[in-house]
């Protein structure tokens, strides 16, 4: 008796998931949650201890390097006692077997008439912070993908603040990686580059833990909305699934009082880092509708730019305090 069609190639289908030694989800959860924490009052510590806020505990005689000191020690002590990055990284492996976070890139790569036809090159694609080998094993992508501890040997072990950026993809991806980077204004600095990362017109598909803009008091979807067209990433998809907040943000030209392109009527329609802006050609219209947008950027840089400092320092550990915000340095020149 002849094998049922289909029952050989069902039987070899490559598994593009890199294998995970951690098999429980609900551990996965916990082993996350509690390297979040840790990273975020390591960073506040240190914060702390820069600024000098970091005062002796009572009835002691500590100095406020001695309490980081041991702050720090404290910590360490807790991540080892998790299994350090390397739980982490198995944590997040199995979580992302689970959520499969990249249909929702192809939906929308086809939505968006990006997908290339067979005649054509393939998508140049940076991944950052990869787990597993899904998107490499996609025929029209070409695939760049980093992390900073490597679980693949397809996967190149590289720091993201390390790539120079050349402004050669036509798409990067930040699937449950934001979230990790422990400050806000590294979080900034982080799409900042992205920006530069892509071609003119190019995509970011950001993936973030709901709760990052649902329980934190510092951020919100519209927060993220604002964060992304300060840096010049007009978000065009997104989506809400039980545990995972979708965004998908087109690169756009940088803030001016020229708009950019036309519209059929003969008036100038443009986006200013996200905001539209319609002119009336020589009708003087054009300062009454770009200046209330343009002024609305700049509030945004400011606001960005200039947030209070439990804003910057996230400075309660215990609870789920994301936030995003920038150094001047890291903003587009206006």
């Amino acid at each position: 008796m002849g094998k049922k069609k289909g029952a050989r190639s069902k039987a070899t289908a490559p598994k593009p998931l890199v294998p995970s030694a951690m098999k429980s989800l609900k551990r996965a959860r916990r082993v996350t949650s509690e390297f979040h924490r840790i990273q975020r009052e390591m960073e506040s510590a240190e914060l702390s201890n820069g600024s000098g806020s970091l005062g002796p505990e009572a009835g002691t005689k500590q100095t406020s390097s001695e309490v980081y000191r041991a702050k720090k020690q404290k910590l360490e002590r807790e991540l080892h006692d998790l299994g350090g990055r390397q739980a982490y990284q198995e944590a997040s492996v199995l979580a992302t077997s689970r959520h499969r976070t990249c249909k929702w890139i192809f939906a929308i790569v086809t939505k968006l008439g990006l997908r290339p036809a067979k005649t054509l090159p393939p998508l140049k694609l940076l991944e950052v912070g990869a787990v597993n080998t899904q998107l490499l094993a996609v025929p029209w992508l070409a695939v760049r993908a980093i992390d900073i501890k490597a679980q693949h040997p397809r996967i190149e072990q590289m720091d993201f603040f390390d790539l120079q950026p050349e402004g050669c993809y036509d798409a990067v991806v930040l699937s449950m990686v934001l979230n990790c980077v422990s400050s806000p204004l590294k979080r900034g600095r982080m799409l900042s580059l992205v920006r530069k990362h892509l071609l003119p017109s190019g995509h970011m598909f950001l993936m973030i833990p709901r709760r990052c803009v649902e329980n934190s008091p510092h951020c919100t979807i519209p927060t993220i909305v604002e964060a992304l067209s300060v840096v010049g990433l007009k978000v065009v998809e997104t989506k809400l699934s039980p545990k995972v907040a979708f965004f998908c943000a087109q690169r756009v030209s940088a803030p001016s009082s020229d708009s950019t392109g036309g519209g059929s009527d003969g008036s100038s329609a443009g986006v200013l880092y996200g905001q539209t802006v319609r002119g009336g050609g020589s009708s003087g219209d054009d300062d009454s509708t770009r200046r209330p947008a343009e002024e609305k950027i700049t509030k945004l840089m400011k606001r960005f730019a200039d947030p209070p400092r439990t804003v910057v320092g996230n400075t309660d550990g215990m609870k789920d305090t994301f936030a995003v915000c920038f150094e001047r340095g890291d903003l587009p020149d206006r």
